[in-house]
């Protein structure tokens, strides 16, 4: 071996990597016994559906669900495999659903562990990676100190996120607890204060998202990604009519066009929609991220969705559009796109 390459790996692991490593060896030993589960699940299934064709529906449901899971976790594993923290990630509000995979991933039924947002609706973009390794970190130190329940409560206020994470264990705290946590958050950007809190141990940090306060500005109406259609693109038309039918079979009133210069074309007539959902590679010279920016310049509030049949590029400087992957279940496409448009929504201010 070269000297060069005797000094890399002498090199000591920064936290991160370390970290890192942790997190890839305990989702590794989850996966297996998740995957277990699955493919019981999967051949039981099929075992019965062959002795006979009774619920056989329910039963792909059960087998589709199964996959699907599956899917998502290793996808998980992935992301927090080459998290980098820094990247703006997504908006605020979908933080807790996405810290509560990580929970699920790495513990399991082994710590219950409740996830909760409070106060106002809040828009802003956050870093989800930082996020996603600092809560790993604390999954993992809560594990190693037989923690059986942790509470993180997101708090969205102005443009600041407050996130507490409460671990009650009825234990002594652990005052070296907060010198591990604060070399990962450091390197997360995240400064760490801990202090107890009626005798739990309490961790909370600060971040700043830009965010803006659903319901708190005064003035005239804005347009929001809840007005006006859902406008869908893509070049393929099979997959382009079951996301239409999908969306449509909700109540939501629908738009599509096949390349993004007729999308333009049809904005341009109107109506203006309020959500762009749109495939990544388009035919014709422009790409979906492309229409989308065209489409913002003179519709700033048209919320935009990207499909994909490769990873994420949220790392890569496109995180200002929600991404999903193909391929996607229609159930979790829906939500998604509906989930958006109510985030959106104008809200009463309290």
């Amino acid at each position: 071996m070269t000297a060069a390459g005797n000094r890399r790996d002498s090199t000591p692991a920064s936290p991160l990597d370390a970290l890192r490593e942790r997190i890839l060896a305990r989702a590794a030993m989850r996966l297996a016994h998740d995957f277990n589960n699955d493919l019981t699940v999967i051949g039981g299934h099929l075992e019965l559906a062959r002795r006979g064709p009774e619920d056989l529906g329910a039963r792909l449901d059960a087998m589709r669900n199964a996959g699907e899971r599956a899917r998502a976790r290793v996808r998980l594993v992935q992301d927090l495999g080459r998290a980098r923290p820094g990247t703006e990630g997504p908006e605020v509000h979908r933080l807790a659903p996405d810290l509560d995979a990580v929970c699920q991933l790495l513990c399991g039924r082994e710590i219950v562990f409740e996830i909760s947002a409070a106060g106002p609706a809040s828009h802003g973009a956050v870093d989800r990676d930082g996020q996603r390794l600092l809560t790993a970190a604390i999954i993992m130190e809560a594990l190693d100190a037989g923690i059986d329940r942790l509470e993180i409560e997101l708090e969205p206020l102005g443009d600041l996120l407050h996130v507490r994470v409460r671990a009650r264990d009825g234990a002594e705290g652990d005052p070296a607890l907060a010198t591990r946590l604060a070399s990962v958050a450091a390197a997360c950007g995240i400064e760490l204060e801990q202090r107890d809190d009626r005798g739990d141990r309490l961790l909370a940090w600060t971040l700043r998202t830009g965010a803006r306060q659903v319901g708190t500005t005064t003035g005239p109406a804005t347009a929001t990604a809840s007005d006006g259609p859902v406008m869908v693109v893509d070049d393929d038309p099979t997959v382009r009519r079951i996301f239409v039918e999908a969306l449509r079979r909700t109540g939501v009133e629908v738009v599509e066009a096949s390349s993004g210069t007729e999308a333009l074309a049809l904005v341009e007539s109107g109506p203006v929609p309020g959500l762009l959902v749109t495939d990544a590679q388009l035919h014709g010279g422009m790409d979906g991220p492309a229409l989308a920016r065209r489409m913002r310049e003179q519709h700033p509030h048209i919320g935009v969705i990207v499909v994909s049949g490769y990873a994420s590029p949220e790392g890569n400087g496109q995180s200002e559009f929600t991404w999903l992957q193909k391929p996607i279940p229609l159930k979790s496409f829906t939500q998604h796109v509906l989930a958006l448009r109510e985030a959106d929504a104008p809200h009463e201010a309290a």
